[in-house]
């Protein structure tokens, strides 16, 4: 006679299964730390001596979305938690795994990429200068989550010519030949701009552009 399983039987092993971190990777293999998982996901990496971008590409991943992932299937109750009790959104490491590059504004102390000062740049202004401005300027029409990214990327995949070049990138894709002036960088969810897409938290954006 074949046997069945009862359900309540499944709805136990199925967190156990989780909580303990077994994957289906193979017979065996088992996640990464909690205190790795949290550091690569963003949340922190008070309890790693490695910074976010080693974390991640130690663990073999490539984006901050995927250590996410992977810290919620592994420890649910763990990063319901944390994810709950962060005060700032997760911070994020644009590198591809293995090349040593971090790029983003990072919270936790981390060695990743240092933003610049934008207070220093050309065209930074305290206030909106005369000109047709835009307040918290989107950069795609109807999606009012993703902002304009205050910064290019190079190459190497780091954040390089912020400031004048991507508020000028916004004007002329909004039909206006230059800018005037921006300001109020602030940090927020998601941003873009023309070479460039940040999400997962910690994104660089205009808080204004004035165009001419």
């Amino acid at each position: 006679m074949r046997i069945r399983p009862r359900r309540a039987c499944l709805a136990f092993v199925i967190p156990w299964f989780l909580s303990e971190a077994v994957f289906a990777q193979g017979p065996g293999v088992q996640a990464p730390g909690v205190e790795d998982l949290a550091c690569a996901a963003g949340y922190g990496c008070q309890g790693v001596s490695s910074s976010q971008c080693d974390v991640l590409a130690m663990l073999g991943l490539m984006t901050t979305g995927e250590a996410r992932d992977l810290f919620a299937q592994a420890y649910p109750a763990r990063f319901t938690q944390v994810a709950r009790n962060a005060d700032l959104p997760p911070t994020e490491c644009l590198q591809a795994a293995g090349s040593g590059i971090g790029t983003g504004a990072s919270p936790n102390g981390s060695s990743a990429q240092a933003l610049p000062d934008f207070a220093s740049l050309d065209g930074f202004s305290e206030a909106p200068c005369p000109g047709n401005v835009s307040v918290d300027p989107i950069f795609v029409q109807g999606q009012p989550d993703i902002r304009v990214l205050a910064c290019f990327k190079g190459a190497d995949n780091r954040y390089s010519e912020c400031g004048k070049a991507p508020a000028r990138a916004y004007c002329l894709k909004f039909g206006q030949p230059d800018v005037a002036c921006f300001g109020d960088i602030k940090l927020v969810g998601k941003a873009a701009t023309v070479d460039a897409y940040c999400e997962t938290g910690g994104c660089p954006a205009f808080g204004f552009i004035v165009c001419k």
